[in-house]
Order: structure tokens, then C-alpha cells, then sequence
């Protein structure tokens, strides 16, 4: 992806709309995180830190083209 199609992602209605959904899952899973299994708890936060960086994914290549 290049950084002015980055940009127009990061600022379009879509992208926000993706981002709520995004934070509704990542809410779900620092739910589950609450209560889970020892075993399970680093899969979750992989899990979660995933999501989150896919919230970032304009703002990352922003940056890295722009560097």
C-alpha cells in the first residue's frame, strides 16, 4: 500500500466503521481474557495485540513511507 492510498483509507467513514468493530472484538476479548484458563491467556494477548495493530495498519504505513 502506498502512502496516499494510506492516508485516504485512515480518513474514510469505512475505515472508522472497521475500527468500531475492531474495538468490539478486542472488547470481547479482554472479556474472555478476565476470565480464562491460565493456558489461555498469552494466545489472548496475542490475540488482542493483532487487533489492535490492524486498527493502526494506515497509520503504520503512513509512517513507514513517509520516513
Amino acid at each position: 500500500m502506498n502512502v496516499d492510498k494510506a492516508k485516504e483509507i485512515h480518513t474514510s467513514q469505512n475505515w472508522a466503521e472497521i475500527c468500531t468493530e475492531l474495538d468490539r472484538w478486542i472488547a470481547t476479548e479482554i472479556a474472555t481474557l478476565r476470565t480464562c484458563h491460565p493456558d489461555f491467556l498469552r494466545d489472548l494477548q496475542l490475540k488482542i495485540q493483532t487487533l489492535e495493530k490492524v486498527k493502526k495498519l494506515p497509520e503504520i504505513v503512513i509512517d513507514r513511507e513517509e520516513e
